[in-house]
């Protein structure tokens, strides 16, 4: 049986809206507050709305045409149902109206619950209009107390009642709360900026709010090879290689695969000891700014973790020489860097 309240509304029926609404749509169509404002729209004023409701609405298009499936959760039941229309606006319409049916009965509810109180004048009234017994009056009054029980579950009985299930898995940022995002493990393949390519381990922490993610990123190459060239035999420059950065993506795609463009900013620091015959060794640093375009992918397994790529074009705003003295340049840092990452994202 659902719990009824005595006490007199003191808040508004925005406050009381107790609707946990999950919505995955375009970005072309209403975002998840603008589909709640539809949805107290469609309800009367001073409506007390006691119903616990769960909703997860996922708007695709295909073609020229747009398709809501909607999950309604009340109680132990669900009750699933699918819209299509020529606009994103014209589903979300029918969302709000859907949505707003199952909650108008517990306005009802809270009205009879009102009039319980004065049950036995009411009787009273009814068997001396009627001029029958108070056995005929008990029968009418129980008849509408259970009516009232069972109206807040009426709004769901055409639909399929099924055993409840877990929203599907899907990009988690289209609430409207800022979530923690940690991407770890990963591994970092360069290719141009170093005379050979190099591969490295690394991560990131950072937010994610609807379809924009900000990380800050670190990555670390312990042996990214040496330079070396045939005009110096036996005269190598051994090298390390560290990385920090930030990158900020929006997000495209409301189902499973997510994708967008990016950019990135990075830090470059580069550490070479040179090593060869009547060379004393010496270690030389350089620290520079790089950045550039980007695009990230990623396949969530399932609501919190997902595998995703990052691939990104950085342009060097230095290029240090490697070079020995006495010797010779035994190479320089390449101009272009196509940089490719690897991992797992953790989404809280």
């Amino acid at each position: 049986m659902m719990g009824l309240t005595m006490a007199p509304r003191s808040a508004s029926a925005e406050e009381e809206l107790l609707l946990q609404l999950h919505w995955l749509a375009p970005v072309t169509c209403p975002d998840e507050a603008a589909v709640k404002q539809k949805i107290r729209a469609l309800l009367p004023s001073g409506t007390q709305k006691q119903l616990q409701l769960h909703a997860t609405g996922l708007v695709t298009q295909k073609a020229d045409q747009f398709w809501l499936h909607l999950t309604l959760r009340a109680g132990q039941f669900e009750s699933r149902q699918e819209f299509s229309g020529r606009s994103c606006g014209d589903v979300v319409g029918a969302a709000a109206v859907s949505i707003a049916l199952l909650l108008r009965p517990t306005e009802e509810n809270g009205e009879d619950e009102q009039e319980r109180e004065p049950t036995e004048a009411r009787r009273g009234d009814t068997q001396a209009a009627r001029g029958g017994d108070p056995t005929q009056a008990d029968t009418e009054g129980n008849d509408q107390q259970r009516s009232s029980k069972t109206g807040a579950t009426a709004a769901i009985k055409d639909s399929e009642r099924v055993p409840r299930k877990s929203p599907p898995a899907g990009r988690p940022s289209a609430s409207g709360s800022p979530r923690m995002v940690l991407a770890l493990p990963a591994m970092n393949a360069n290719f141009g900026l170093l005379p050979k390519a190099s591969l490295g381990i690394g991560g990131g922490a950072g937010v994610e709010f609807r379809r924009l993610q900000a990380l800050l990123t670190g990555w670390w190459t312990p042996d990214p090879g040496g330079a070396s060239s045939e005009n110096f035999p036996g005269t190598t420059a051994e090298l390390q290689h560290a990385r920090v950065g930030a990158q900020l993506c929006h997000w495209r795609g409301p189902t499973r695969f997510s994708f967008g463009p990016c950019l990135d900013l990075t830090v470059e620091h580069l550490v070479a000891r040179g090593e060869g015959p009547d060379i004393a060794p010496r270690t030389r640093t350089a620290t520079w700014v790089a950045l550039g375009p980007a695009v990230s992918a990623r396949l969530f397994a399932s609501r919190s973790f997902a595998a995703s790529t990052h691939l990104g074009l950085h342009f060097q705003t230095s290029r240090p020489v490697l070079l020995v003295e006495g010797q010779g340049e035994l190479g320089q840092v390449g101009l272009l860097n196509l940089t490719a990452s690897l991992g797992a994202e953790w989404i809280f």
